[in-house]
């Protein structure tokens, strides 16, 4: 996921050949969808467990 996220504190849509843009650590993330227009609709938080990906949306 690291690898296809362009790093930004902003969750703005921008320009990128990136799949997504948001903030990743080691135990949480925050992303968007990278398309102009378009991903910014969705933003996916969620926390790495031990092994378990979990997901929620506000």
């Amino acid at each position: 996921m690291k690898l296809n996220t362009l790093e930004s504190d902003s969750l703005s849509t921008k320009s990128t050949n990136k799949e997504f843009i948001g903030r990743i650590n080691a135990n949480y993330f925050e992303i968007i969808g990278s398309e102009v227009g378009i991903g910014a609709f969705t933003v996916l938080r969620g926390d790495f467990q031990m092994a378990t990906l979990m997901l929620w949306e506000k």
